[in-house]
């Protein structure tokens, strides 16, 4: 900026100054604007957070006192809130669920229940390949399909053969019991290459 001074007149040089300092204060307030826009994001989760942490412990009392029923209860409290998605995420982890109704919640419109849905341990084979068949859910299943211990072979097959952009699933598919023995193998061999 200095060396431009002798070519200007003060005037011109004002405006020049006028006209960086503007962009720079314009710079500074979008600054501050993200830094609001991150502080109501972050309060706005931490308000789901702890509602999933209210569901989660009023699942977990709820369950004691219905033991013997833990299924029926689960699944009639899935149902009844269907569309509370904070209470889908606290109660779907659960492993009393009926394969039935997680077949179902495998096709929810919110992806990241029905990944939630696709984890569970009591999620069928057959959900899992027809979830996998689908090919319209985002290449983040393979990763859920890649460690499920209900996977097909068939589906972890075609997930080693193709992972799409997902990296690093070699991990899950040589921790997955269900994997054939020849790409666990080749599983291995990519992990001791790779951390070598």
């Amino acid at each position: 900026m200095i060396g431009i001074l002798p070519l200007l007149s003060i005037p011109a040089f004002y405006a020049v100054l006028l006209v960086y300092l503007a962009r720079k204060g314009n710079t500074v307030r979008e600054g501050f604007e993200t830094r609001d826009r991150n502080e109501v994001r972050d309060d706005t989760q931490a308000a789901h957070s702890a509602t999933i942490a209210r569901h989660q412990k009023s699942i977990n009392e709820l369950l004691e006192q219905n033991q013997g029923r833990e299924g029926a209860f689960l699944d009639s409290s899935i149902r009844a809130n269907r569309n509370d998605r904070a209470f889908l995420i606290a109660a779907l982890p659960n492993d009393s669920i009926s394969p039935a109704l997680l077949d179902t919640l495998a096709d929810h419109p919110d992806r990241g229940i029905a990944a939630i849905s696709v984890g569970n341990p009591g999620t069928r084979a057959e959900t899992l390949s027809r979830i996998y068949a689908q090919k319209n859910f985002p290449d983040y299943f393979y990763q859920t399909l890649a460690a499920h211990r209900n996977s097909p072979p068939s589906v972890l097959r075609g997930i080693h053969r193709n992972p799409g952009v997902m990296s690093n699933l070699d991990i899950s598919l040589a921790g997955n019991p269900s994997t054939p023995r020849d790409i666990r193998s080749r599983a291995a061999v990519a992990i001791r290459t790779c951390c070598a």
